[in-house]
C-alpha cells in the first residue's frame, strides 16, 4: 500500500491551518503522514500546529529557526519524510475528499513507471468563486486519457499548460530537492520532477484548490520577487542541456525578455515603497540578469529580423545590429 507524504510549508499560517489540514484529515486514502514546517512565523502558527500532532500521529510539525523560504521548508521536511510518494500543498489551498485516492488509483492503473499523477486544480478566488481551471492540458478533457514522457511534461509545465501540483516519486524528489535560491524555485524544481520522470498520468477523480489571497508570500511587492529571473534562466540552460526543442528554448528565451520588460514596469510604478537600499539591490538584480540574457536563435530567420524587449524598450531587431523601437 503506497504511503503518501504531504509536505506543508508554513508562515504567518494560522488562520489558513484549518482549510488545509482538515482537507488531508478528510481524505478518503489514508495511509498518509502530513509533515509541516513553520518558517519562523510571527503568529500563532506552530502552536496550533502542535495542536494537530496531538490528535493525530500522521501529523508532523518542525519549526525553523531562520527564515529560509518555501524551498528551504520543503527541503527540510524531506529529511523527515517516509512516503513512496510526495505531495506538495500551499498552507492556504486544500484538496478533495478523493484527491489522493484517485491519484493512488491512477497508479495502479497504468503501472509503476508512473513517476507523477496530476489531479485537476481550480484557482478559488477570495470570493470563493472559482474560475480559471487547468485540467489535463489546457483544459482539454480528452488529454487527460494521455500517458506524458517526463520530456512531454517539463514542456507542458513551461507555460503552466499542466498543473505544478502533483504526487511525485520520493526518490525524484529527494535526488532534485527544491531551489532555494530564489523565492518561485518551487516552481523550477517541480519541472525539473517532470523532467526526470519516466511516465507522467492525470488522475480520474480528485481536486487540487489553489487558493488566490492577496497577502501570500509571492504575491507582495518586495525585493525577493525580482529574483524570479533565475527560474528561466536555470530553465533555459536545462532545456538546451538536454537537446529539447529549439522551438521550446526560443520561447524560454523569448520569456526572459518579457519577464525583464515587464518586472521594469513594475518595478518602476512601485519604487517609492523600497528603500534607498532596496532600490540599489533590485537594480542590481536588473543589471546581472540583463547582462546574462543573450537572444536564441532557433531558425536563420532570428539572425536577419526579431522581435525584442529589454529593460525599458520593445523594439525589432535588424541583422543583430539595427534597434527599430516601437511602443
Amino acid at each position: 500500500m503506497l504511503k503518501i507524504s504531504i509536505l506543508m510549508p508554513c508562515y504567518n499560517s494560522e488562520e489558513f491551518l484549518q482549510r488545509s489540514i482538515n482537507s488531508v484529515l478528510q481524505q478518503e486514502y489514508e495511509n498518509w503522514e502530513l509533515i509541516c514546517v513553520d518558517d519562523c512565523s510571527k503568529d500563532d502558527t506552530y502552536k496550533k500546529l502542535q495542536e494537530y500532532v496531538s490528535k493525530d500521529t500522521r501529523i508532523k510539525a518542525i519549526k525553523r529557526e531562520i527564515n529560509g523560504g518555501c524551498a528551504a521548508s520543503l527541503n527540510v521536511s524531506l529529511e523527515q519524510c517516509s512516503g513512496d510518494f510526495i505531495f506538495v500543498l500551499g498552507h492556504d489551498d486544500e484538496i478533495s475528499r478523493d484527491c489522493l485516492q484517485g491519484c493512488v488509483d491512477r497508479y495502479y492503473e497504468v503501472g509503476e513507471e508512473l513517476d507523477a499523477i496530476i489531479p485537476d486544480c481550480y484557482f478559488v478566488y477570495p470570493d470563493n468563486t472559482s474560475g480559471k481551471s487547468i485540467i489535463g492540458i489546457s483544459n482539454d478533457l480528452k488529454s487527460k486519457n494521455r500517458i506524458l514522457s517526463g520530456i512531454e511534461a517539463f514542456e507542458f509545465s513551461i507555460f503552466w499548460n499542466i498543473a505544478g501540483f502533483a504526487l511525485f516519486r520520493a526518490d525524484i524528489v529527494k535526488q532534485h530537492k527544491f531551489l532555494e535560491d530564489c523565492m518561485n524555485g518551487d516552481e523550477y524544481a517541480v519541472r525539473i520532477f517532470f523532467l526526470n520522470s519516466k511516465k507522467v498520468a492525470f488522475s480520474k477523480k480528485g481536486k487540487y484548490l489553489y487558493h488566490q489571497v492577496p497577502t501570500s508570500v509571492t504575491k507582495k511587492m518586495s525585493p525577493k520577487k525580482f529574483d524570479i529571473f533565475l527560474v528561466f534562466l536555470k530553465l533555459e540552460e536545462v532545456a538546451k542541456r538536454n537537446q529539447l526543442k529549439k522551438s521550446l528554448i526560443k520561447k524560454i528565451n523569448r520569456e526572459r525578455y518579457q519577464q525583464i520588460h515587464n518586472l521594469w514596469q513594475e518595478y518602476l510604478e512601485n519604487k517609492n515603497i523600497f528603500t534607498n537600499e532596496e532600490q540599489k539591490s533590485i537594480e542590481a538584480k536588473f543589471d546581472k540578469y540583463e547582462e546574462l540574457l543573450k537572444p536564441y536563435k532557433a531558425f536563420w530567420i532570428d539572425s536577419i529580423l526579431r522581435r525584442e524587449r529589454g529593460r525599458g524598450y520593445k523594439a525589432w531587431i535588424l541583422f543583430d545590429v539595427f534597434k527599430i523601437y516601437y511602443n
